[in-house]
């Protein structure tokens, strides 16, 4: 792969935050964030994140998960990303079901919302094997609702 993954510090974040994707950033500013704030305030929240970088160490994409729910191993997956991301995209989608793979070990139900204007997102859940609720209005724009269920 040429992204090296490694875990999610707040430089790496503070880093990617000014070069989100347009759909990233109008996603997390209809949350009512900054760029900056909802990187860090999704770390923050999270058990478990990463960031991966180009060969040359620039940060290319933050993720990671925080738990919903400790009884019901229910965990909420985010990810934001740089158009960099774009450059190696069969990396990127190999590497996605390896971090979530890895989310699974965490937790064996991830359940989250997207913007349901950010076709890339939803097609990308999909594809790794989320499925999608009925549209709900966060900050009056229509969220999916997405979960993945691991069954072991």
């Amino acid at each position: 792969m040429s992204h090296h993954i490694v875990p999610a510090t707040e430089p790496l974040l503070r880093a990617i935050a000014p070069r989100l994707r347009a759909a990233d950033r109008r996603e997390v500013e209809t949350l009512g964030f900054t760029p900056e704030r909802g990187l860090l305030d999704s770390f923050h929240r999270s058990t478990w994140a990463r960031v991966a970088l180009t060969p040359s160490g620039r940060p290319i994409a933050a993720w990671g998960l925080g738990l919903i729910s400790t009884l019901g191993g229910i965990g909420g997956p985010w990810m934001l990303s740089t158009p960099l991301i774009e450059r190696d995209r069969r990396a990127f989608l190999r590497e996605s079901r390896r971090q979530v793979a890895e989310m699974h070990q965490l937790c064996p139900v991830l359940r989250g919302e997207t913007d349901a204007r950010y076709r890339g997102a939803v097609r990308w859940l999909g594809w790794l094997g989320f499925s999608f609720g009925a549209p709900v209005e966060i900050g009056g724009v229509p969220f999916l609702p997405f979960e993945r269920v691991d069954h072991g």
